[in-house]
């Protein structure tokens, strides 16, 4: 179970066992649950507060819980690989961001959640299903790299020409417009687009 896990986590990696609690909301150790074929997570994920990396990548969540966005201090979110469904508005509260993974999901949208994320710099979303990207996406203008290949994208926002920061926009697979695509080179000239 997920408490178990913690528990062996904290033990094999901590001190004293009568400093666990202590150091579990006080330090900043990475979380790695990947691969535990987790299909949801307890609410008291909410607990672990100085959390600054978080893998829960290559399980079978659906959706998180609301108390995953008191991991505000998190800057690395891998949610690879499972089985969510949207996009996953409570890490919206995680505004100290800056890596997120949601690859290999059902994700139709991005979803304008994704504009209370300012810190974000590497953001990948390839392989889910997505059509549409929302409007505050431009509020990412530290946004270094984008990817959103093998997704069903043909349009964008026009507010993806605020990502001054854009170097790396991969779009690959996606059946993307011609005329979308002469538009993205143009808004985002620093960039290097790859379809």
């Amino acid at each position: 179970s997920f408490a178990f896990f913690l528990f062996v986590f904290f033990f094999f990696k901590c001190p004293p066992t009568s400093e666990i609690y202590t150091l579990s909301l006080h330090d900043a150790l990475p979380i790695y649950l990947s691969g535990n074929k987790l299909t949801s997570l307890p609410g008291q994920i909410g607990l672990l507060t100085q959390v600054r990396e978080l893998d829960l990548s290559d399980n079978q969540l659906t959706s998180l819980p609301g108390q995953i966005g008191l991991l505000t201090q998190v800057r690395e979110l891998d949610l690879s690989d499972n089985q969510l469904t949207e996009f996953p508005i409570y890490i919206g509260y995680m505004g100290k961001l800056e890596r997120l993974n949601l690859n290999n999901n059902q994700i139709p949208e991005i979803t304008g959640y994704i504009g209370l994320l300012p810190q974000l710099q590497d953001f990948s979303a390839k392989s889910n299903q997505i059509r549409s990207v929302a409007s505050q996406i431009g509020y990412l203008t530290k946004l270094n790299r984008f990817d959103l290949s093998g997704n069903r994208l043909t349009t964008f926002p026009y507010q993806m020409s605020f990502l001054y920061s854009l170097r790396d926009l991969d779009l690959t697979g996606d059946p993307i417009l011609d005329s979308e695509l002469a538009k993205l080179k143009q808004w985002l000239p620093n960039a290097v687009v790859t379809f």
